[in-house]
C-alpha cells in the first residue's frame, strides 16, 4: 500500500498564480524572489510556481532561456535564512539538442530534486515534442516536512504516473501547469476539468493535491488561472481567482493524510505485481492501444 514517513503535521503553502514576463528569465527571477519574500512574511514554508515560470510558456526557444541546476540564481531563491522552499518551473539544459521542461525543488540554497515533464503535449497548438526532450522518470522525494511528488501539467492526465508517485509515498502531489483551453470561447470548462482531476487523485490516493496555473496572456495564449488546493477527502480547501495574479496561502494538515490512510487503507493491496505484468503485456506486439484519431 501507500508508504508513510515522518512529517510535520501543519504545513503552510503558497501558490504563486502569476503572469511571468515572456522570454525574460532575469525579470522572472525577480518576480520569484518577490513572491518568496511575501510567502515568508505569511509564514509559508513552500511556494509553488507554475509550469515554465522562469521563461514564460509561449516564449520562442532560445539558449538564453535554458538554465542548469547549478545556476547561482536558483540557489539565491531559497537561501537557508528565509526558511522557504520553492517548486519552480523552467527550461532545463538536457545535454541534448532540446531542453527539458522541468520543475526544480529548491530548499536551503540547494536544488534538492528535479522533475522533468515525462508526457509532452503534441496536439492542437501544443507542439511540445518539437521543443523539449521528454523526462525519463517520475519519482517522489522527501522534504523537511513530508514526502512530495510533482506532475507537470500533462503528466497529471496520465493516472498511472500519479499512481506511481502515490505508491512511492507522496503525501502531497504538486501540479505546476500552463493550462489554457484553445477550443472553447471561455475557460470555465478547463477549470472544472482540473478540479475533477485533482479531487479524484486526492480521494483515490488520500493525499493533498496542489494545482498552480499560469494566468494572463503570453503571445496570444490566455491561461486559465484557477489554482487550488484539494484535501485528502477531495474537498477544495483554497482556490485562487480565475483571471488575476494572486499569491494564495493555504494550510495543510498532513496528519490527516496518515489518518485517512490508517482508518480507510484504500491502497493496502495495490497489486503492483499484476500492474507490472499487464504493462509488460501492453508493451508487447499485437496489442490494440488508444491512438491519435488523426493518425491512420
Amino acid at each position: 500500500g501507500l508508504r508513510t514517513r515522518g512529517m510535520t503535521s501543519a504545513v503552510r503553502v503558497a501558490l504563486a498564480q502569476l503572469c511571468p514576463v515572456s522570454g525574460d528569465v532575469s525579470a522572472n527571477f525577480a518576480l520569484a524572489r518577490q513572491a518568496i519574500a511575501q510567502a515568508a512574511a505569511e509564514s509559508a514554508v513552500l511556494v509553488v510556481f507554475p509550469e515554465l515560470f522562469l521563461s514564460g510558456y509561449a516564449a520562442e526557444p532560445h539558449p538564453d532561456l535554458v538554465i542548469g541546476a547549478g545556476d547561482d540564481r536558483l540557489a539565491a531563491l531559497a537561501e537557508p535564512e528565509c526558511h522557504v522552499a520553492a517548486v519552480l518551473g523552467l527550461r532545463e539544459a538536457s545535454g541534448r539538442k532540446l531542453p527539458f521542461n522541468s520543475a526544480f525543488y529548491v530548499q536551503d540554497g540547494t536544488v534538492c530534486h528535479v522533475q522533468r515533464k515525462a508526457s509532452l503535449v503534441s496536439y492542437h497548438l501544443f507542439a511540445e515534442d518539437r521543443i523539449f526532450t521528454p523526462g525519463p522518470a517520475v519519482r517522489a522525494f522527501d522534504t523537511t516536512w513530508g514526502r512530495m511528488g510533482i506532475l507537470i501539467r500533462n503528466d497529471a492526465w496520465h493516472p498511472a504516473l500519479a499512481a506511481v508517485l502515490a505508491h512511492d509515498g507522496a503525501h502531497v502531489l504538486v501540479i505546476p501547469a500552463a493550462s489554457a483551453d484553445l477550443t472553447l470561447p471561455d475557460l470555465s470548462g478547463i477549470r472544472r476539468t482540473w478540479r475533477a482531476i485533482t479531487s479524484l487523485y486526492a480521494c483515490l490516493f488520500q493525499c493533498y493535491v496542489i494545482f498552480v496555473n499560469l494566468v494572463g496572456t503570453d503571445h496570444g495564449w490566455v491561461f486559465a488561472g484557477g489554482s487550488h488546493v484539494v484535501g485528502p477527502h477531495g474537498e477544495v480547501i483554497a482556490e485562487a481567482a480565475r483571471d488575476r495574479e494572486e499569491l494564495l496561502v493555504a494550510d495543510l494538515d498532513l496528519g490527516s493524510v496518515l489518518e485517512c490512510r490508517r482508518t480507510t487503507p484504500l491502497s493496502r493491496n495495490p497489486r503492483l505485481d499484476l500492474v507490472h505484468r499487464e504493462t509488460g503485456r501492453l508493451l508487447g506486439p499485437g496489442v490494440q492501444r488508444l491512438k491519435d484519431p488523426g493518425v491512420v
